[in-house]
């Protein structure tokens, strides 16, 4: 004898199986579930099981919180590691001279880049920002090395951001 899968469910294999998440079925029968059109925001995903209406369930994804009807990305130096309600916690892990470098965190360990004047160190496994040293530049935030100060202009001094 033949199934007829109820609203919210589809024909699989013989057996009426529930849609999937991000689908909805509105009507008895066993044509396949449809995509929701609920407008789902940026951010989110698709709650458990599909639906019976065009409107599906989401929560917003691992880094980013809910605010309202949208899902707004963790600040920089903020992170959320599940998905659904909650707020971002702080991130701990940046060296002094740093600053965070990405939001939508999704794990404690926050990506951080070390400020104009200062480059990145690592020793002994700790990772660290120095400053420039006498004769080296660097203006911009980011991980990359302090740059030499040409022959004819001068520094500022340690930590220095531009050349004279």
């Amino acid at each position: 004898d033949d199934c007829v899968c109820a609203k919210g469910h589809t024909l699989e294999n013989g057996q009426c199986k529930s849609c999937s998440a991000g689908t909805f079925k509105d009507v008895v029968g066993n044509h396949a579930c449809q995509d929701c059109t609920s407008g789902k925001p940026p951010g989110s995903s698709y709650d458990g099981n599909g639906g019976t209406t065009a409107v599906c369930a989401w929560t917003c994804s691992a880094g980013f919180k809910s605010v309202g009807d949208e899902c707004q990305a963790c600040p920089r130096g903020k992170f959320k590691v599940a998905r659904g309600p909650g707020q971002c916690a702080s991130c701990g892990n940046a060296p002094p001279n740093s600053t965070y470098a990405e939001t939508g965190g999704s794990s404690a360990d926050c990506a951080w880049v070390c400020l104009a004047g200062f480059a990145p160190f690592e020793s002994e496994g700790v990772s660290t920002c120095m400053a420039c040293k006498a004769g080296a530049h660097k203006p911009f935030d980011g991980n990359q090395g302090c740059l030499p100060c040409p022959w004819s202009e001068q520094h500022k001094g340690p930590a220095s951001t531009e050349c004279l």
